[in-house]
């Protein structure tokens, strides 16, 4: 997955609660899928999103890129 990609996105939820990412060689739902399989982002009752302590780590640069493969 591109790291730019989801970064985008993750910043997105975080201040919009709104998936919104630029678009590249991945599918929303592909991205969706994997912020969400990897813990990054959760999803409400209401259909939209929550980025998650282990989300905010990664834009903030505590959690690495490669971190999330292991």
């Amino acid at each position: 997955m591109d790291k730019e990609v989801i970064v985008l996105m993750l910043e997105s939820v975080k201040n919009t609660h709104l998936i919104g990412a630029k678009y590249g060689d991945y599918e929303i739902g592909e991205r969706v899928n994997f912020a969400i399989n990897n813990n990054l982002v959760t999803r409400t009752e209401t259909g939209t999103f929550l980025i998650t302590e282990k989300g905010n780590d990664l834009l903030e640069g505590k959690l690495k890129w490669t971190e999330l493969y292991q």
